[in-house]
Order: C-alpha cells, then sequence, then structure tokens
C-alpha cells in the first residue's frame, strides 16, 4: 500500500473523555499495548482509486460488506435524494431497492440495513423493506451478522436478526464500526475516535467525520478535511491512505475501500476496473421503503424552455400549492382542505387532513402547519404532529428530513424533522416565507416582500424583486410572483449566489395574474392565478396505484391536523394575556445562579413563588460553609417584580408553596415589597434525603443565620412536619412535586421506587400511604391540586395526564391524543386545569368537550394556576421568564 510518511495530524491521546466513560469506568492503567495482539489482517489492495459512476449521476453515501463468489465486495449506495441503490459487480449498473433512507449498511451475508429519515432501523427482505427499530442515527455491520447502532440519545445498542432481540452497548457515540474481532469503534460529535474492551473505552488518537471497518482486520476514518487514514496496530498510529479529499463517507469490504465525496462523486480503491461508465437502471416501482417510491433522477434537470401553460382545473378555490421530486401535486382550499392531484381522472381529490400552508418532501408526502402553527408531517402511513418549540407559519422541505419552517414571530430556523421532538438552529428573522434549495441553500421573503438568496451557510443577498410568492425546483431553478402578479424566474450566473437575472415568463393582465407558483420535477411550475384557476406548464407523469390506500389510510389520523380549539371568552377573544416578568438570578451578596430556576407555584392567597439553585455548582452533600446555592423568591403585585426571600437564606428548594401556618408564631418578617407569608410549605433535599418541611411565621423570625449541615439540614423549629424519604439522587429535578389545598392538605410526590401521594392534614400526622389509592402501577411525576383533596390531577412517567375520580376511587387517563401528553400541569382552587404540552404550548382543560385546549402561549416549561383559574407559566431552566395571566 502507497502511504505518506506522516501519520494523521493531532496524534496525542484524547484529553477528559468523559463520553466514553459514563458506561464503565476508564482504566488508567490500561494502555494501548494491550491492542497489540496480534490479528489476522489482509492489506489493503496497492493500487490507486479509481472514480466509478455513481447511481443517478450522484452519490451521498455508500455502503460495502459480503463478497461475492468472485470475491467482490457487494456495495450499496445512497444518491441525494435518499434513494438506495445496489451495485452489480459484474456489469458496474445500480439497481434501486429502495428510498427514504439516510443510513446504510451491508452485512456479512450481503444483507442491506438502512436507517430511513424517521430514524428507523430497517431491513431490506426480498423486495420489501421491514422495520426492527426506532431512535437510530448510524449503523455497522459485526461478523457474526448482528447490527450495532447509535441511537438519537447518543447511546449503542446492538440487534441480533436471528433472535428479534435488542441489547444495550456501554458507551456512547454518533458514527460506529465494528472490527474484525467484533470490537465497536465510535466516533463522537466532536469527531473523537475511541474502541471498546469489554467495559472500558480506551481513547485513539484524531479526529473524524466517518469511520469504516471490515472482516479482515482493515479500519479507516476520514478526517475532518476528507482525508482517509488506515489504522496500524503495530504502530498504534493512523497513516494517510494517499489521493482522497473532500471525502464524505467510507465502506470497507473483501479487500476493498470505497468512499464518497463532497461533489457526489465515487472512488474505490482494490477493485478492478469494471469498464466504460454504464446507465443506471430504472427504478422498480415494486421496491419501496414504507410504500415510498424514489425519485427519478431525471427529475433534478432543469427544464428552462419557455413554459406553456395550459388549465387543469377552474373555479378550484385553491389558497397554497406544492409540487414533490416525484411529480405528486397536493393543494390546499382557502378553508384548509388538502387536495391531491390525479392525471388519470384530470382532477383534484381530496385528501384526509386540513392545513394552512402545504409542502411535498422528496418522497412525495405532505408536510404542513394546521391552523393552530403546529407542525404535521405524513409518514406514508399516517399523520403525526410534530413537536416544535416555536409556532409556525411557513414551511419548506430542505430534504434529507430536514426542513426550513418560519415562525409567528418571523424567525427562520432549520428543523431536523426525524423524530417526534424536533431540534431547531435559528438563521435568520424577519422573515415571511422561505423556499428550500436542493444545494443547502434557500431564499426567503421578509415582511417587506423584499426578497433574499442565501447558501447553505446562511450568507445572504438581497435580490432586486418585490415578491408575493416564491418555490424552488429539484434543479435549484427559483421561481417567483411578484406584487403585481407577474411570474419571474431567476436564471444564476457563475458562482451561484453572487449573481443572476430575472427574466418575466408571464405578464400579469386583467384577466390572468398569477397569485401562487410551486415547482415539480424539471423544474417546471404550476399557478394559482387569482381568480382561483390552476395552470400546468406540465403533467407529472407517475404511478398514482397507492394514492386511494393513501388516502384510506389516513382517515383515521386526519383529525390530528385540525386546528386546536382556543380557550376564549365566547366572543372569540382570548381569555388570557400574560404579563411577562423576569425573575433576578443575583441577590444582594448571594451572588449569580445563572439560569438554575426549577419550579413556580401558585399558593394561598394567590402568591407566586419561584425556587432555584445554581446547577453547575449544586453539590447536595456540601456543608454551609462549602457555599449552598439556593435562591427563592416572592412576586410583589405592586410593584410587577419578583422580591428575594432573604430570610430563607441559600436553602436549595426544589418546590415551595404559600399556606397558612399550622402552628402558633410571631408575625412574618418584613420585607421590602414582599408580600406576607404566614407559612411555606417545600420539598428541600439533604445529602441523599428529601424533606417535606413547613416554615412558620415563628421560624423565619429565628432564621437569622444559615441554616446548619449535621448530615442532613437542621429544620429544628418544625420537625412536626418533616418527613425524611431515602430518594435516587437521578430524580432531582424531574419527578418531586407537591401542592396545597384551601384547607391546608399539603400533596406530595417523593421520588421513590413506587411514587405515592402523601396527605399532611391539620390533625393528621404524616401518612406515607396516603388517602389514594397506592398501586404500584401508577408512578406519577407531577401533581395539581384543587380546593380540596378530591380534586387532584397528575401526569405519569410517561407523560400522560389523569384526574381523580372519587366516585369510582380511580385515576382516569385524560388525554386521548398523544399531542396533549403533558410535562407539567397545574390545577386552580377553582377546579381550573392546566397542563403544558411536550412541545411547551400552554393548553386548558375543556370538561364539556373532554379535550385539551389551546391556551395562546408557547414556549414554556411550568404551570402554576390561581384561585381564579389564571395560569401562571415559565420557561425554566432556559430562562428566567414567567407569564402571568391577567
Amino acid at each position: 500500500m502507497t502511504r505518506t510518511a506522516a501519520p494523521l495530524a493531532g496524534c496525542a491521546p484524547l484529553a477528559g473523555w468523559a463520553p466514553w466513560t459514563r458506561w464503565g469506568a476508564l482504566l488508567a492503567t490500561l494502555v494501548l499495548t494491550l491492542w497489540t495482539t496480534p490479528v489476522l489482517r489482509a492489506q489493503l489492495a496497492q493500487d490507486t482509486w479509481r472514480e466509478v459512476t455513481p447511481p443517478a449521476g450522484s452519490a451521498r453515501l455508500v455502503a460495502a460488506g459480503g463478497r461475492t463468489q468472485a470475491g467482490a465486495a457487494v456495495v450499496g449506495a445512497i444518491d441525494r435524494n435518499g434513494v438506495v441503490y445496489r451495485r452489480d459487480t459484474v456489469s458496474g449498473a445500480w439497481q434501486s431497492v429502495g428510498s427514504n433512507m439516510a443510513r446504510l449498511a451491508i452485512d456479512a451475508a450481503a444483507n442491506f440495513w438502512a436507517i430511513d429519515n424517521q430514524g428507523i432501523l430497517q431491513r431490506l427482505e426480498g423486495s420489501a423493506w421491514r422495520g426492527v427499530g426506532v431512535g437510530a442515527v448510524a449503523l455497522a455491520s459485526t461478523p457474526s451478522g448482528s447490527i450495532v447502532v447509535a441511537t438519537n440519545a447518543g447511546s449503542l445498542a446492538e440487534y441480533d436478526p436471528a433472535q428479534s432481540r435488542w441489547t444495550p452497548l456501554a458507551g456512547s457515540g454518533v458514527q460506529v464500526a465494528v472490527d474484525t474481532r467484533g470490537l465497536v469503534w465510535a466516533v463522537n460529535a466532536n469527531g473523537g475516535i475511541a474502541r471498546r474492551l469489554g467495559d472500558a473505552w480506551i481513547g485513539v488518537p484524531g479526529r473524524a467525520r466517518d469511520i469504516a471497518a471490515d472482516a479482515l482486520g482493515n479500519v479507516v476514518i476520514a478526517d475532518p478535511e476528507g482525508r482517509v487514514f488506515e489504522w496500524s496496530e503495530n504502530e498504534l498510529r493512523w497513516n494517510e491512505i494517499a489521493g482522497a479529499t473532500r471525502t464524505q463517507s467510507l465502506a470497507l469490504a473483501a479487500g476493498q475501500i470505497w468512499r464518497t465525496d463532497t461533489d457526489g462523486k465515487l472512488h474505490a480503491r482494490g477493485i478492478r476496473y469494471s469498464g466504460p461508465p454504464v446507465a443506471t437502471l430504472p427504478v422498480d416501482p415494486a421496491l419501496r421503503t414504507r410504500n415510498l417510491t424514489g425519485t427519478p433522477d431525471s427529475a433534478i434537470i432543469p427544464d428552462l424552455s419557455p413554459p406553456d401553460f395550459v388549465l387543469v382545473a377552474s373555479a378550484t378555490t385553491l389558497a397554497d400549492l406544492s409540487i414533490g421530486y416525484d411529480g405528486s401535486v397536493y393543494g390546499t382550499t382557502t378553508t384548509g382542505g388538502i387536495l391531491r392531484w390525479s392525471n388519470a381522472q384530470r382532477r383534484f381529490n381530496s385528501f384526509p387532513g386540513t392545513l394552512a400552508k402545504i409542502e411535498i418532501n422528496e418522497a412525495g408526502l405532505p408536510l404542513g402547519v394546521n391552523g393552530s402553527r403546529a407542525l404535521l408531517r405524513h409518514d406514508g402511513a399516517a399523520w403525526r404532529k410534530l413537536a416544535a418549540q416555536h409556532d409556525l407559519v411557513n414551511v419548506s422541505n430542505a430534504g434529507n428530513a430536514i426542513a426550513l419552517a418560519v415562525s409567528a414571530q418571523g424567525d427562520l430556523y432549520r428543523l431536523d424533522v426525524r423524530g417526534e421532538s424536533l431540534t431547531a438552529a435559528r438563521l435568520a428573522g424577519n422573515v415571511e416565507q422561505v423556499a428550500a434549495a436542493p444545494d443547502g441553500g434557500f431564499w426567503y421573503r421578509n415582511t417587506a416582500g423584499l426578497l433574499f438568496q442565501c447558501d447553505k451557510a446562511a450568507q445572504c443577498e438581497r435580490r432586486s424583486l418585490a415578491t408575493a410568492d416564491l418555490a424552488v425546483g429539484p434543479g435549484g431553478t427559483l421561481f417567483a410572483v411578484d406584487t403585481s402578479g407577474n411570474l419571474h424566474r431567476f436564471r444564476p450566473i457563475a458562482g451561484g449566489v453572487n449573481g443572476g437575472n430575472f427574466e418575466i415568463l408571464r405578464r400579469a393582465s386583467s384577466s390572468a395574474s398569477a397569485a401562487r407558483v410551486a415547482v415539480g420535477p424539471n423544474d417546471r411550475p404550476w399557478i394559482i392565478e387569482k381568480n382561483g384557476n390552476v395552470l400546468a406548464a406540465r403533467l407529472f407523469e407517475r404511478d398514482e396505484s397507492n394514492d386511494l390506500a393513501l388516502a384510506r389510510a389516513s382517515e383515521s389520523t386526519a383529525n390530528v391536523t385540525q386546528p386546536e380549539i382556543t380557550a376564549n371568552t365566547g366572543s372569540g377573544v382570548l381569555a388570557f394575556s400574560f404579563l411577562p416578568v423576569d425573575v433576578p438570578t443575583a441577590a444582594g451578596a448571594f451572588g449569580d445562579i445563572g439560569a438554575g430556576l426549577n419550579d413556580v407555584t401558585v399558593g394561598l392567597d394567590d402568591q407566586i413563588i419561584v425556587t432555584g439553585f445554581d446547577p453547575a455548582n449544586f453539590t447536595p452533600c456540601a456543608t454551609r460553609t462549602s457555599g449552598w446555592k439556593g435562591r427563592n423568591w416572592i412576586y410583589s403585585p405592586a410593584q410587577r417584580r419578583f422580591v428575594h426571600l432573604d430570610y430563607l437564606k441559600r436553602v436549595q428548594m426544589q418546590v415551595a408553596i404559600a399556606a397558612r401556618s399550622l402552628t402558633n408564631g410571631n408575625a412574618p418578617p418584613a420585607l421590602a415589597g414582599a408580600p406576607s407569608v404566614p407559612a411555606l410549605y417545600t420539598i428541600t433535599r439533604a445529602c441523599e434525603r428529601y424533606y417535606n418541611n413547613e416554615y412558620h411565621a415563628n421560624t423565619f423570625n429565628n432564621l437569622t443565620a444559615d441554616f446548619y449541615d449535621k448530615g442532613g439540614l437542621d429544620f429544628g423549629q418544625s420537625l412536626d412536619r418533616t418527613s425524611a424519604v431515602t430518594a435516587n439522587t437521578r430524580d432531582l429535578t424531574t419527578v418531586l412535586d407537591m401542592d396545597i389545598t384551601l384547607d391546608n392538605w399539603v400533596l406530595t410526590i417523593f421520588p421513590q421506587r413506587k411514587i405515592n401521594f402523601i396527605g399532611i392534614g391539620p390533625n393528621d400526622p404524616l401518612n406515607p400511604a396516603g388517602p389514594f389509592p397506592n398501586r404500584a402501577d401508577q408512578k406519577f411525576a407531577r401533581i395539581g391540586a384543587g380546593a380540596t383533596r378530591d380534586v387532584i390531577w397528575a401526569t405519569s412517567f410517561e407523560n400522560d395526564v389523569y384526574e381523580y375520580v372519587r366516585a369510582t376511587d380511580r385515576y382516569e387517563k385524560r388525554n386521548v391524543l398523544d399531542a396533549d401528553k403533558a410535562q407539567d400541569i397545574g390545577v386552580g382552587k377553582d377546579g381550573s386545569v392546566f397542563i403544558v404540552d411536550l412541545s411547551g404550548r400552554l393548553k386548558k382543560w375543556d370538561a364539556a368537550q373532554k379535550t385539551f385546549v389551546y391556551a395562546g402561549l408557547s414556549g414554556v416549561t411550568r404551570v402554576a394556576v390561581t384561585s381564579k383559574g389564571k395560569p401562571v407559566a415559565a420557561n425554566f431552566p432556559a430562562s428566567q421568564r414567567v407569564f402571568i395571566a391577567q
């Protein structure tokens, strides 16, 4: 093999290798020489890189595994649109075997495995793909035929197809490979490399963007610059394989090494030249991934001839229109109904669901925003609601499970839509509409109608056209409707974003004026005229045999797309306006706790209390002199600000609720601007124990110094209200909660293995069993109490919402839809119930309709309720802001 003389730069052993020691201790005395055990190993063939014709003209990812009777590797690839191909080792032709895929692997028996754009691990069985698990982001085959995956949570797991069984693996990573000994190699999010021996992870020098291994003992990486290196076991270092640049992905099998580069080209080393380039074989319609067909490679070639528009639908009142790369045409009506165009019937047919804005993804399936500004996705079987952290008004599919979305506040985000819960990155502000380009860039129109062109790094330039609508085709051509109803096409010049010009394709007239534009295969446009007519520059022929079945399957989840009912006063006006108030994180000499706010409560007399502590420096077993980090505040309605409760010094409270004292005591101490608090009930932690405490007026007066540490906090003045419960420290901030009733009953959830409610009454001793059902299968995380002990709501560990029904002495589930799963719950003394769903939206329980309705606030994590049924919400710990309903 030809190698450069120098090893990979930056080969110092990795320091602070926390990700690899999370599951097992790193053995300090274990050195890399333990890995020099002789291994049967075949050197990669000594030849040069050869360029191989990729499928569909471009390959994003390559995989290799097994071997043919002639000894060649079985090779597969994924093109830029997620279509999966298998390469014929004799002719070099590529045959489509599926679509909608993000990652690919081929095992020792030449079986194809893939991760689709929703994170589902799939195996190709004959001509059909079968899902075997969810939540995967990377995969690698093992010599035994199992599959190791990296999950979207960063952990590792192994799937045994012989037993259809998953096994967790110690460790974490975002890329994985398995060598000839079955040892797992992993790359973390920062590019760091490690491999595992038993339960110990050993850091390996260097950084990688991809890694691959084969059954002959070869291990290779692509470094962040795209160079390729091979691991030398004897030298314990990486040696460069010359001639490789801009590498994007790697694969190894049968002594062959394959790679794709950032231009989509495919290269191989150690293979016999297969002759002149060959064309990609036609896509077989029977080979589908979850009923999705692949995108034809011909769809991305722009047809820049002048469009000849033909009327395809008249008097169809469409408000929006979108076309997929496969030629699927969808629209929405002015009332939100969804329509799908049929070439065979020459008409738009109704499709189940309701959307305000529609977009079609690369698989020909709809993605959109509903009337409640929530993001919806169709996965080929049903509608799914995605947990976005923002109210959205516009969306554009960017391919490979990425979408660009515009919030109601005008912020543009790049969203990863693979899971039910989204991750977002902000790109720009003051945006009204966005259109993604296939090269990773995008175009957007701002709120003034000004047009901007941006590259994939979100570097933008203004274009000289005032626009009302825009769309980008699979080939990257922009079409725009200007504010006068003229249709324009943008022709870039060399340099792409650096220049170009517009040409008018269709001028507006008194009888024909464009309102909306959509672009399909070969960058051929459709338009909606202001009079409602729909015109097409071309009909996109496609297989429509599955359309009716898809529509019928979607009927059962059509209600998921419907706008949420919004709580209102009956006149259509929202019942609440929210006053935002920031809680200070510093108080006097106590210093700043940063974003360490934990909870907000509304106690008796509607007193709002916020608790928090410094999460970065919080050590629960520290002594007073080591510096306790607790901070607690009370809201002053007169001043509209939060006042620090300095008489509680630095007590590290999980929750604190204002109450009426059950014991005799003096008046509470004076506190500038703060309401009087006769008593507080709290959950406090001391080392490995949690306490439910009462602080009454007399206690406040005696708190002239910091509390003491005596293996636990000293609450000598209020031990009659104290209960200590041994707890699991992992549950520090996730399961502790409490609430109080008007008759001064305190209901508490302690983090025991079996979670129970605990009631403290004025005449009753602590009763750990509680006056409520004590069932092992009911484990609650958050609680809300009404006026009496009979009005109790709670959320489970699975985020389901339950109401206690006194007549049946049972907790009954109240969230019919998964969209109403809750991360927090609050109950007012008037019986009002509010939740914060998993996407951060505030909702109110409508007892008449037996459903939760949107309450006009999003981006929060905590909620409490006043005695008059008004919510108080907060976004802790991400911010200091509390929203108080007026």
